[in-house]
């Protein structure tokens, strides 16, 4: 039943000795996800599969025997290609043959990695216009708040940055346009 329920996982589980850092047992989504075939990953250790320096690597097996058998953390694997894939990993000591050995559950996040980081380079260069702009910018909430502006924002204004964030639309607008207008 184990078996089988662990080779019909989508997700990566391999099962690792705390001794020796031998990968003893791995499904099949786990191979084939980094590209090794079933014999290639059982004769790795985790220092071969992850992209960490030994002492790192013990430090970490360390910490999770000592510190309550269970840790859900970050990582990233070596491909058979050398490329590497950002995990998150849900790491648990078990019974295994007469001894403990390391459950390791591992989902590729590769892409949402790639994802944030081209979110944050987005980020960066709108602030960056938004920042420079030789235009008043403002940005207002549904209730016509004030919840950003720029330097020429507060500058046409005579407001300070944290003085124009206290106003709303109709503060500044009530100022600029007359009741006829």
């Amino acid at each position: 039943l184990y078996r089988t329920v662990v080779e019909q996982a989508a997700e990566n589980i391999f099962l690792v000795d705390t001794e020796t850092k031998q990968i003893l047992e791995a499904n099949a989504a786990f191979y084939k996800s980094l590209g090794y075939t079933e014999q290639e990953l059982l004769q790795m250790t985790l220092y071969d599969l992850v992209a960490h320096d030994k002492e790192c690597v013990d430090d970490n097996v360390r910490h999770i025997l000592e510190k309550g058998h269970h840790f859900i953390g970050e990582s990233r694997y070596r491909h058979k290609d050398s490329s590497l894939a950002d995990v998150e990993v849900s790491v648990s000591v078990i019974p295994y043959r007469g001894k403990e050995a390391l459950c390791v559950v591992a989902h590729d996040i590769t892409e949402r990695k790639r994802t944030e980081k081209a979110l944050i380079e987005s980020e960066r260069q709108f602030r960056q216009l938004f920042e420079n702009s030789v235009d008043a910018l403002f940005v207002h909430d549904e209730q016509g708040r004030f919840v950003d502006c720029n330097a020429e924002a507060c500058r046409a204004l005579g407001y300070s940055r944290e003085e124009l964030l206290e106003l709303s639309v109709a503060d500044v607008t009530a100022r600029l346009i007359s009741e006829e207008e």
